[in-house]
């Protein structure tokens, strides 16, 4: 969205005094599912008053079960590149490297917490299989995924931000 013309456009109509219009622009740009939901958005909130534009990847995420409760973070503009080098590394993890049973690693960005972590467990041919899972975590609500999901967390991510470039590159 183009700031000057949509404040040009409001402000023709209305006098000079402040109004505290904001304007919330967004574009879905893909979802996880697993044992719960994930939904990401790119979006721009303008302020028509300060004449300002904030953007960011906002993650709503949707509990599974009987009980489904929802939960949104946004992850600042400035910060999506932040969480996706924190993908890289958190991924890396190996429960192999400790002598205990259980590991997690985790990392928050603006409210949004990735957490990976072990689930020892039994298989009929591995006795000692392991699962690694992850979960995205805001408020008091989790989905979980296998880890094999983690570059689509990392991809949407970037598709955000790339979403977001785009808009921001028309609007001028």
């Amino acid at each position: 969205m183009n700031l000057a013309n949509m404040a040009d456009q409001i402000q023709a109509s209305t006098s000079s005094m402040e109004l505290g219009i904001t304007i919330k622009c967004f574009t879905e740009v893909g979802k996880l599912i697993g044992l719960g939901k994930v939904i990401f958005q790119a979006q721009e909130i303008i302020d028509l008053d300060a004449q300002t534009a904030v953007h960011g990847a906002l993650i709503s995420i949707e509990t599974s079960g009987e009980y489904p409760s929802n939960s949104v973070s946004v992850i600042g503009y400035d910060n999506i590149d932040k969480a996706c080098a924190a993908i890289d590394k958190i991924k890396l993890i190996d429960p192999k490297s400790s002598k205990f049973k259980s590991i997690e690693a985790r990392f928050t960005v603006d409210g949004l917490t990735i957490m990976v972590f072990n689930v020892p467990g039994k298989d009929a041919f591995v006795p000692t299989a392991e699962k690694l899972m992850f979960s995205v975590s805001s408020g008091n609500c989790s989905a979980f995924f296998e880890i094999s999901k983690i570059s689509e967390l990392k991809l949407l991510l970037i598709k955000a931000r790339e979403t977001i470039d785009a808009c921001k590159h028309t609007s001028t």
